[in-house]
């Protein structure tokens, strides 16, 4: 079972209870000999190279933790999508041969996809596993279904909210409504930039472990040497950066038990303590404000005349929601939905109110009693509580309100491969299974039947 996430990749067997292996989504590449053009041909998909035997390559937070200047970190996933082959298929294989140690070629394998995936993408995931890893069989479920079979429930409204992106995914019998999926450009990724702006705003500088080292002074005697940041490539930079925000993040913010604003907030205040020593306090913009981007943006930047008007509520709210969708049975790419204008601006429970409005009447009540909260941009202490406030004053009379949202982080930051492993270890669901016999007979179309 492998779930490659914009953030982490999740790999491990059917029929456990978690992932066994969790690292990030990923690839070091050191140039060697022979780089260039075939690295780029293999980067973007272009063509049959493949740079694999001319670069060095770096995986886990382990290797990727050492510092190199000659460095360059791809992901793989970008906004939901495949944006790197041959980072995928390098996780791909790092998963199966290094990780879990297993033969592909004895085990069927089970990936998961996003809601809006392209049946260009769909095809060539499926052929890629049959003829690069020459695996028995393969089944490809989108992670948001995934995420509701982890919570016992096939239909179900699904929040999804991670490293690139926040979705409102709408779910019957099994299926998405992909019509009628929201989507906010309200990610980890974009609140690890807030994050970063404040405190350059107040005149903190992030360094990360890779950029320290230490120098002894005397003998038994150390101080930490700062390195020219400079000199090491951007997307290295970043991804360093981004694992010390996450950890801020993680350790230091919360979400207020109210609308958060400046003037009515109770202060609350937290220190972090940074890799090199140094100990920042941090005050209510950011212990409280960055969950508030998710949950009440509008609260979070400054109030104009139009913004802070009460009478417009619930009306505008619904109308900030509308740019939000995005034609995913078209193909698109997510890209197209993720300009932030000023009416892109709505809330988690924004996004989940109109989603559900957009769906057949008979099916509200059943998406309203069954609202599915996964992610690892969930896991801030009270967001549960403040979004089934959110939520609860926009409810339509007499219907009930029931969001499941397990108290383990791991469960619901892992929903979707729990979810798949539940789904490959059932005894009725090898006869599901996209067998090597049946992929050389029909092509790699055979995804779109009997991968749903």
């Amino acid at each position: 079972m492998l779930d490659v996430g914009c953030g982490f990749v999740k790999a491990g067997y059917a029929g456990e209870s978690e992932p066994k292996h969790v690292f990030p989504s990923c690839v070091g590449f050191a140039p060697g000999e022979g780089g260039g053009e075939a690295s780029k041909k293999a980067r973007t998909g272009e063509g049959g190279a493949s740079a694999g035997g001319e670069q060095r390559c770096y995986m886990g937070e382990g290797q990727l933790g050492v510092s190199s200047r000659e460095m360059e970190v791809r992901y793989a996933m970008d906004d939901g999508m495949v944006s790197d082959w041959e980072a995928l298929e390098k996780l791909w294989s790092h998963s199966l041969v290094d990780r879990l140690k297993v033969d592909p070629r004895q085990h069927p394998v089970l990936l998961t996809e996003p809601v809006h995936n392209t049946r260009s993408i769909r095809e060539r995931m499926v052929s890629t596993m049959f003829e690069q890893h020459s695996t028995p069989a393969v089944f490809i479920a989108k992670n948001a279904v995934l995420s509701a079979f982890a919570s016992g429930r096939s239909t179900a409204l699904v929040l999804k909210s991670g490293s690139s992106q926040t979705l409102a995914v709408p779910i019957h019998e099994g299926y998405v409504l992909l019509k009628n999926v929201i989507r906010l450009p309200v990610s980890g990724n974009s609140l690890n930039a807030l994050a970063a702006r404040r405190l350059e705003e107040q005149g903190v500088s992030l360094r990360p472990h890779s950029f320290l080292s230490k120098k002894e002074t005397s003998a038994g005697k150390f101080a930490v040497q700062q390195l020219n940041m400079g000199e090491f490539k951007e997307s290295y930079q970043a991804f360093h950066a981004g694992q010390l925000l996450n950890d801020l993040k993680a350790v230091s913010c919360s979400v207020s038990p109210w609308r958060y604003q400046d003037k009515l907030a109770v202060p609350q205040a937290a220190q972090y303590a940074l890799p090199d020593g140094n100990v920042i306090d941090l005050g209510s913009e950011l212990v409280y404000g960055i969950a508030e981007e998710m949950l009440a943006p509008a609260s979070t930047r400054p109030l104009t005349k139009d913004s802070s008007d009460a009478g417009g509520g619930a009306a505008a709210r619904e109308a900030e929601a509308a740019p939000m969708e995005q034609d995913d049975a078209a193909g698109k790419g997510a890209g197209a939905a993720a300009a932030a204008g000023p009416k892109e601006r709505a809330s988690v429970a924004d996004a989940i109110h109109k989603c559900i409005h957009k769906c057949d009447v008979d099916l509200k009540r059943h998406l309203y009693g069954a609202i599915v909260v996964t992610g690892g941009n969930t896991l801030y202490e009270g967001y549960v509580e403040r979004l089934t406030k959110e939520l609860a004053v926009r409810l339509p009379q007499q219907t009930k309100l029931n969001i499941i949202a397990p108290a383990a982080g791991t469960e619901r930051q892992f929903s979707s491969w729990i979810g798949g492993s539940i789904l490959g270890s059932l005894g009725t669901f090898n006869q599901l299974w996209i067998s090597s016999a049946e992929f050389k007979e029909s092509g790699a179309n055979i995804v779109h039947s009997k991968c749903p």
